[in-house]
C-alpha cells in the first residue's frame, strides 16, 4: 500500500498541476521530464514524471525528501539519497488507464511504511492497479 499510495499521489498531484493528463498524448510539460512538489496527506514529496512512450509516463516519487532530492530524483536507484521512501513505477494510458502494479520499486524508512500506508488516496480517472505492459 505504501508503493501504491507514493504512486497515486504523485499522478493525481502531476493531473492536478495540469503537468500531464490521461490521453496517450497529453504530456504538457517543457523537456525530457517534469520535477514537481506535492504532499502526501501532511509529507511532503518530490515526483519526477517522464514519457516512456506508447501512452506510458513513468515515475519516481520520493517522500520526506532529501535537500538535494530534485538532483536525485531522476535517478531510478536513487533511493534514500532522494528522500526517506522512494518507489518508482508506471501509468499506463494507451489501451487504459491504470498504474501497472511492480513488486520491488520501494525502498522506504521504517518509520513511514504505516504512515503513507494508511492514507487513503483514490486514483483520480484511472485504476490502481493493473498489469505491467511488455
Amino acid at each position: 500500500m505504501t508503493w501504491q499510495n507514493m504512486m497515486i499521489g504523485a499522478i493525481n498531484a502531476g493531473i492536478n498541476q495540469r503537468l500531464f493528463g490521461l490521453g496517450e498524448s497529453e504530456n504538457y510539460w517543457q523537456g525530457e521530464s517534469a520535477i514537481y512538489v506535492f504532499t502526501l496527506g501532511s509529507i511532503p514529496a518530490v515526483a519526477c514524471v517522464r514519457d516512456i512512450g506508447f501512452g506510458e509516463l513513468a515515475f519516481h516519487v520520493a517522500a520526506k525528501p532529501t535537500a538535494d532530492a530534485k538532483e536525485w530524483i531522476e535517478a531510478g536507484n536513487a533511493g534514500f539519497s532522494a528522500g526517506d521512501a522512494f518507489a518508482t513505477g508506471w501509468l499506463e494510458r494507451r489501451t487504459g488507464k491504470w498504474l501497472q502494479t511492480s513488486s520491488d520499486a520501494l525502498c522506504c524508512r521504517r518509520k513511514l511504511l504505516p504512515i503513507i500506508a494508511q492514507l487513503d488516496n483514490q486514483p483520480n480517472g484511472y485504476l490502481p492497479q493493473g498489469k505491467i505492459m511488455w
